[in-house]
């Protein structure tokens, strides 16, 4: 029996699970780790908050297992507290993106514009490491977008303020940018945030990266397992195809939303 996915689900670059498949084993050795999660900066906003909601990260084992966090509604992305990490080796990071929302105000020390971004992506987005990650003790930052993944600069106000919703013209366009520039980061010196040399150190997986060759390299197979499913990633070889897919699903949803 093969289970297809939703078309916004393509995103996550899972393809189809064949639920014959034996149940794969377990990668839970070593000790803990940590993960904060942030939002990446808003060009032409100085955030003062940000928030999540129906928020869900998973890490999935190269040897098969899925171990799941849920932190509670309106998980804060600016200064919250780090998620647990189950120890292991993970070849993906799925994040499962409900409502983001963020407040602040224009840039400046005179009078500023009030600023407030909602948006409901509402899908999974699978991050795909380059190599095997071994979580033993690591600290590490699951950032939310890419710096500038966003930008209201120059946009007018309307009744005193500058709002980007759901609904909103922008509304697919910072989706699409939100989704495809989330990553996963080493945070080498455990203090939460995500530094210049950290970031220039390179993610340890994007949602732009297909999956890794590691993952096949015992047998030869070239299915993932996901959550007790071989997952077939032949099909996840082109990310920008797969984001395509899912701007046309996002285009769809908010044109049909806005009839």
């Amino acid at each position: 029996m093969t289970v297809r996915l939703p078309a916004l689900a393509l995103l996550t670059g899972l393809a189809a699970c064949d639920l014959d498949a034996p149940p794969p084993g377990g990668t839970s050795v070593g000790n803990p780790g940590k993960t904060t999660l942030s939002l990446a900066r808003i060009d032409g906003m100085d955030l003062t908050a940000a928030s999540a909601t129906g928020l869900a990260v998973s890490t999935v084992g190269c040897a098969g297992g899925l171990a799941e966090q849920r932190p509670d509604d309106g998980r804060s992305l600016l200064d919250g507290d780090p998620l647990p990490l189950d120890p292991g080796t993970w070849c993906a990071v799925v994040v499962t993106l409900g409502t983001v929302s963020a407040a602040g105000h224009t840039p400046g020390t005179g009078e500023t514009t009030p600023v407030a971004v909602e948006l409901a992506p509402e899908l999974p987005v699978t991050l795909w490491a380059s190599a095997p990650v071994v979580v033993d003790e690591t600290d590490t930052v699951l950032e939310l977008g890419a710096p500038g993944w966003l930008d209201v600069t120059g946009r007018e106000p309307v009744e005193g303020g500058i709002l980007v919703g759901p609904e909103g013209e922008l509304a697919q366009a910072a989706t699409l940018e939100l989704v495809r520039g989330t990553a996963w980061f080493e945070d080498i010196d455990g203090d939460g945030v995500l530094s210049d040399d950290e970031r220039a150190a390179g993610p340890l997986a994007t949602a732009l990266r297909p999956p890794p060759t590691a993952v096949a390299a015992d047998t030869g197979d070239t299915s993932i397992p996901v959550e007790g499913c071989q997952c077939d990633a032949g099909g996840a070889r082109s990310p920008g195809g797969l984001l395509l897919v899912g701007l046309l699903a996002l285009r769809r949803r908010y044109s049909s939303s806005r009839r």
